[in-house]
């Protein structure tokens, strides 16, 4: 650990890839100092020091006694709004857990940050306010209840639409609307493409054996010619490996030779999670045969936009397709694997690229979203069983849109309808 700025603020040197990166303890939030004011006119003194600060300063220096200028091991979990890693660090020499311990101390107390309903964070906390530690000197489990009750306020048990809208960016499509996303404004993308073309995996010798299904690797994507973290998925044809790209969300048949195994010295990039997660359009599906399915994969590559980040917001959920390997973490935690013909996934609106972006938190418009676009070109059929659960409205502007086409004869209605209406 190279440097502490207080208790649940740190750097930590990673010498393998050159860099020095921010981590907080994740779910772990110890007190910070007052910020000084500035002096008024007249020559104002600044105000006398918060209570916080003996705590904060006590945090901050049991986390330097502990863990600075020392070999540590750091597991990221997540990341915040910042760019700070969220995550675990221990330092092996003296098995010194740093979240654990600084609640057990009551330096610190839980945040929700990335730590939540981790069984060890609850106990240490719980243990601190036991003794009546730190910043627990005056707590009482009655004085507690009454704070949670008046803050809790009326009833309500409506879960926030907030909650459900994210910025997003999509990372491989098909035409039957199946998505693989990350996270919009994520850094841990750039970090990890960095680290791994600093990593010089084309320099290094391929693996000697074949690395075993589910073995996380470096694997050469043809695209580009670069190296991304991949899952093996197994054995393809005339010894190449099926591969999926857990960042990223394609698979792909890659020769042995341009396969390589992550070293003890890159486990850093083992450590953070998948950056890809599964999802669906939300409202459509495939429509008439081949050939109508493979231009509508074109028109939804096309209306996705170029690696744009998008307005998204889950509206219900939706069975995966088949076909690839597990893609976790990302926007949405991963819910679901390419292969599991049974597994739910979130069922996203997509705001278009071509339209006006929506307000800061405010959902896409289902009259210019994505689905909207791609039923008026009719390359798709409306699902209206799968927004039974939607808003009120966007099952409404996509049955609208899908009007449209059917009047223009566009797309699969150039000549009526293409078929049955009974899914509808």
């Amino acid at each position: 650990m190279e440097h502490v700025a207080s208790g649940h603020r740190l750097k930590v040197r990673v010498p393998s890839q050159g860099v020095v990166v921010a981590l907080s303890p994740a779910g772990v939030r110890a007190p910070t100092k007052a910020r000084a004011a500035a002096g008024g006119a007249g020559g104002a003194t600044a105000p006398p020091p918060a209570p916080t600060d003996a705590l904060a300063d006590a945090a901050t220096d049991f986390v330097r006694r502990h863990a600075l200028q020392r070999d540590v091991e750091i597991t990221v979990t997540g990341i915040d709004r910042g760019g700070t890693f969220l995550g675990k660090l221990r330092v092996p020499a003296t098995n010194f857990d740093l979240g654990p311990a600084l609640l057990k101390a009551g330096l610190a107390k839980l945040s929700g940050r990335g730590g939540e309903e981790d069984p060890a964070l609850e106990a240490a906390q719980a243990e601190a306010k036991a003794a009546r530690k730190g910043m627990w000197a005056g707590w009482s489990p009655e004085a507690e209840a009454a704070e949670a009750a008046a803050a809790a306020g009326p009833d309500d048990s409506s879960a926030s639409p907030a909650a459900s809208i994210r910025d997003v960016v999509v990372t491989d499509a098909a035409g039957d609307g199946d998505l693989s996303v990350q996270a919009g404004g994520d850094a841990r993308v750039p970090w990890l493409t960095d680290a791994l073309a600093a990593a010089g995996f084309d320099r290094l010798p391929p693996s000697t054996a074949a690395p075993p299904a589910g073995a996380l690797v470096a694997a050469k994507y043809a695209g580009d010619g670069s190296f991304y973290r991949a899952r093996v998925a197994g054995k393809g044809a005339a010894g190449r490996l099926d591969v999926h790209f857990v960042d990223w969300g394609n698979a792909a048949t890659v020769p042995a030779d341009d396969i390589r195994s992550l070293p003890p010295a890159l486990a850093d990039l083992a450590a953070v999670p998948p950056q890809s997660s599964r999802a669906r359009l939300a409202g459509v599906r495939g429509a008439g045969d081949a050939d109508a399915r493979a231009a509508a994969a074109a028109a939804v590559a096309a209306a996705l936009g170029g690696g744009e980040t998008l307005r998204a917001q889950v509206v219900g959920t939706a069975a995966a397709a088949g076909g690839g390997a597990p893609a976790g973490g990302g926007a949405w935690g991963g819910r679901g694997s390419r292969g599991a013909a049974t597994a739910r996934v979130p069922a996203l609106l997509l705001a278009s690229p071509a339209a006006p972006a929506p307000p800061a938190g405010a959902p896409p418009d289902p009259a210019t979203s994505v689905q909207a676009d791609l039923l008026r070109a009719g390359v798709v059929r409306l699902d209206a069983r799968s927004l039974a659960r939607a808003p009120d409205g966007v099952a409404d502007a996509l049955a609208a849109a899908e009007a449209e086409a059917r009047s223009a004869r566009a797309g699969v209605w150039e000549y009526g309808d293409p078929g049955s209406d009974g899914d509808e």
